[in-house]
């Protein structure tokens, strides 16, 4: 009996060991998420990019076909001719021919074309990958912002709580307020209770589109990094010339324009279309015997009613309507870029302001009035506008990072940088 008590300690004392031991092993296994992280789930999951990859199949299986020759055509003949003309009767094969099209130069602007549409593929998947890491950040930054937001709203409500009367940790002042001043604390209170209740509405609906952009389950656990300030971004030209050098929508509307300008030279080969060249073998009654023998025919067409000037009219007004669009794209996203870099650079200046001009001093003066207010030095209404001041200006600052980040995304987005892949970012170093 003692050795089954003895027993019996021990391994309890192993299973709080153990237990001591899983338990920082359980706590380090979870993820938590990150820009990056966030953005390579949904490029790896997006149904938009499968679908573009398989898009980029679609053109090599055009390109492959489009150096393929023509097929042959084979003709076998038989009939009784023969047999009527010496008497012998039945019926024979008569003739055997082979015909080959050549196509002289429609190969190569077929290949031309299909390497060119080849190429749009592969840069619209990447502006599509663009496109998605986008989105991603957008959902990644509204479930930083709420859930910071809640954290305030929950701050703020722990505050108001001090103040009411019969709370365990109440501030002992509480007894010697008026009624007056007792009801603006419960307003102060209500307020804090309602802005919790909308933070947590706004935070669930954030993490529900976090979790369907991620293509994660609703009841998995959704860690992320908090909000920070972003650094300053890099120079606008330096910006503008990694738009001009690498941006995946410029790259496919050019070689969209060069697909289209392969279709005017191949319509115009396809004024003549292919020459055929035939070998035949046939079998006749000559001289007052049966006879084999060999021919050869070239065949070709002559345009003389249709010249085909319709599809060349129409290629030559498509390769024109690419020139223009590429034209366009490029203002565009020229004037995207300007525009977001500009405004990313004033709202980080503007959060760095708050930071240090309004956000500093309103917490010492919230952190001072309460001092003031429990030695009855100052009066309520200066507590609830000391209060209102300090969390107001929270909020607009996690507003600022918030605004901050997106405007860092769009500018990815218009300078054509993928956070995933590309090694230089908008980020200065």
């Amino acid at each position: 009996m003692p050795h089954f008590k003895r027993l019996k300690a021990i391994s309890g004392k192993l299973a709080v060991i153990s237990g001591v031991l899983l338990f920082p092993l359980t706590v380090a296994a979870e993820e938590v998420w990150t820009l990056e992280s966030s953005v390579q789930q949904v490029v790896k999951i997006s149904p938009r990019i499968l679908a573009a990859d398989a898009e980029i199949d679609a053109r090599k299986g055009a390109l492959s076909q489009a150096g393929a020759w023509p097929n042959p055509t084979i003709e076998i003949g038989g009939s009784e001719a023969l047999g009527l003309e010496d008497g012998k009767g039945g019926s024979d094969l008569t003739s055997f021919s082979v015909s080959q099209p050549i196509p002289l130069g429609r190969l190569i602007y077929q290949r031309k074309q299909a390497t060119a549409e080849l190429q749009v593929a592969n840069h619209k998947r990447f502006y599509q990958q663009l496109l998605q890491e986008n989105l991603a950040s957008r959902r990644f930054h509204d479930l930083q912002l709420t859930e910071a937001g809640l954290n305030l709203a929950k701050e703020q409500l722990s505050f108001a709580n001090r103040y009411q009367k019969g709370k365990k940790d109440s501030d002992r002042l509480v007894r010697y307020l008026s009624k007056l001043d007792k009801k603006r604390l419960n307003i102060i209170r209500e307020i804090a209770k309602q802005n919790v209740a909308s933070a947590e509405g706004a935070y669930s609906e954030a993490l529900s589109n976090f979790r369907v952009a991620l293509n994660l389950p609703q009841d998995s656990s959704s860690k992320i990094a908090p909000l920070e300030a972003v650094q300053i971004p890099k120079a606008l030209l330096e910006l503008l010339d990694l738009q001009n050098e690498s941006h995946a929508a410029i790259a496919a509307a050019k070689h969209n324009k060069n697909a289209a300008e392969a279709s005017v030279s191949l319509a115009r080969n396809k004024r003549f279309p292919d020459p055929s060249l035939t070998l035949y073998r046939e079998k006749d009654f000559l001289n007052g015997q049966r006879q084999n023998f060999t021919g050869v025919m070239v065949n070709f067409t002559v345009p003389i009613w249709d010249f085909n000037n319709g599809n060349i009219s129409r290629a030559k007004a498509d390769a024109n309507r690419a020139g223009h669009e590429l034209e366009a794209l490029e203002r565009d996203l020229q004037a995207t870029l300007r525009q977001t870099h500009l405004h990313l650079g004033h709202v980080i200046e503007q959060a760095e302001h708050y930071r240090s001009r309004i956000l500093g001093p309103a917490k010492d003066i919230f952190t001072l009035t309460q001092k003031s207010f429990a030695t009855g030095e100052v009066k309520i209404l200066s507590l609830v506008d000391a209060n209102d001041t300090y969390f107001e200006a929270r909020k607009r600052y996690l507003e600022l990072l918030y605004e901050s980040w997106v405007e860092a995304a769009d500018l990815r987005l218009a300078a054509g940088l993928s956070l995933k892949t590309d090694a230089k970012t908008i980020i200065g170093e």
